[in-house]
């Protein structure tokens, strides 16, 4: 053959090709078609069966006074405390099953067919809100997208809302606070005698009444417990018989993770307690105690305008953590006065009556030799004429304030850090 007739053979086996492929195709396509427009039909029949029997605003059951139970299923996912606004935010899957016998089926007259999908704008919605809630309104029937209907009668939707909840917090032991927080869900519409919600703890991996699997760990906060709990709350009397509130409570306790302000904050309050009575064992004379304790002051003092602005403002109890450096602010204020008058005594000239004497009585009961003063000079900034006993005097006073100052010091950093 020439090129040019086999050239001319090729493409006419190319194109008979493609024609049995596309033809094969369309063939396919259509008998897909045809099953696919079977399953639509047949889902569309059973939706136009099902819509008929919805009923929004009638909750499911087979006499009106008979209670709706409703399985609740509440797995959280994370969880943040935020310290400005006071509340607690949680973020959770919430499931729940209930059973509407009117909307069962035979599943033989549907091809076998066992679930559908309803919009939950048309069908009743287990009533459930947010009851504590701080900033935003959660109610669950307004979230909810979908809803499963089995043919045997079960329902069943789900939602991830972010509860944003109020907690009153606890600024006691900052930075090594603890957090015990609530979150409050309860119904607008109905009592404990027309709905209860079931937190069923028998599914493999529930625990007080929720299921931790999914939980993510917050890196700031720890959690110590959590756990849910269905409370009747009586609501009043109606006709002579009480009535219940159901409510779903979960309880949150947390606790910061306090390994990096263990550093920032409790070790510069040991250190400057450290140097609080360090300066006692310098002489009140001597020139450099006065700026050493001033020193001292003006830390305490930033230190406190810095926690001012790192606490927040909103919690009911003064934090342990400024009351120990305000009452070193005050310890330090007292050894610069006491420094100040100790100076000033030490000038005295006037010869003391009875000072010696209490002196020498309070050496001879000292066991250690801690109250010692006989060995004491005199000020070689004074006058020779100048009495050895009011050098003596500011000595115990100073040793003193040293024994008073560690178990106040002791007790202030105790209670700060435990």
């Amino acid at each position: 053959f020439s090129p040019v007739i086999f050239n001319l053979i090729r493409k006419m086996v190319i194109s008979m090709y493609i024609v049995h492929v596309s033809f094969f195709f369309m063939f396919l396509n259509n008998v897909l078609s045809q099953e696919d427009n079977g399953d639509w039909l047949v889902a569309k029949k059973l939706r136009e069966m099902i819509m008929c029997k919805l009923d929004k605003n009638t909750r499911p059951s087979l006499h009106y006074p008979n209670k709706t139970d409703i399985e609740t299923f509440i797995s959280p996912i994370t969880l943040e405390f935020v310290e400005d606004s006071s509340s607690i935010r949680l973020q959770t899957w919430i499931e729940l099953l209930w059973r509407d016998q009117n909307l069962s089926w035979d599943e033989n007259e549907y091809s076998n067919k066992s679930m559908i999908i309803v919009e939950a704008s048309k069908i009743w919605i287990p009533d459930l809100f947010l009851f504590n809630w701080k900033n935003k309104l959660v109610i669950l029937e307004e979230i909810c997208s979908d809803v499963y209907i089995g043919s045997i009668g079960w329902l069943y939707t789900s939602v991830i809302p972010v509860l944003d909840g109020h907690c009153a917090p606890d600024w006691t032991n900052w930075p090594l606070d603890t957090q015990n927080c609530e979150i409050h869900l309860t119904s607008r519409k109905y009592t404990s005698d027309e709905v209860d919600f079931i937190l069923d703890a028998s599914y493999k991996g529930y625990s007080k009444g929720l299921y931790m699997e999914d939980y993510i760990p917050s890196r700031v906060w720890e959690l110590k417990e959590m756990k849910a709990k269905k409370i009747n709350t009586f609501m009043g009397k109606v006709n002579g018989t009480d009535v219940f509130r159901v409510d779903i409570k979960i309880y949150i306790q947390i606790k910061r993770h306090a390994s990096v302000f263990i550093s920032s904050y409790v070790m510069p309050g040991f250190v400057m307690i450290v140097l609080s009575l360090s300066s006692l064992w310098f002489s009140p004379t001597h020139p450099q105690r006065i700026p050493v304790i001033c020193l001292l002051a003006l830390l305490q003092t930033l230190y406190l305008l810095y926690l001012g602005y790192k606490i927040p403002s909103n919690g009911a109890k003064i934090p342990r953590i400024v009351v120990f450096y305000g009452g070193s602010l005050t310890i330090s204020t007292t050894l610069l006065i006491l420094t100040v008058l100790s100076r000033s005594i030490s000038t005295f000239k006037t010869k003391p009556s009875s000072i010696s004497e209490i002196l020498r009585k309070l050496e001879s009961y000292d066991r250690i030799n801690f109250f010692k003063f006989s060995d004491v000079k005199e000020n070689e900034n004074s006058t020779s004429s100048q009495p050895n006993e009011w050098q003596q005097l500011v000595l115990f006073i100073n040793k003193a304030a040293f024994i008073i100052l560690c178990p106040i010091y002791t007790v202030l950093f105790l209670h700060f850090i435990l």
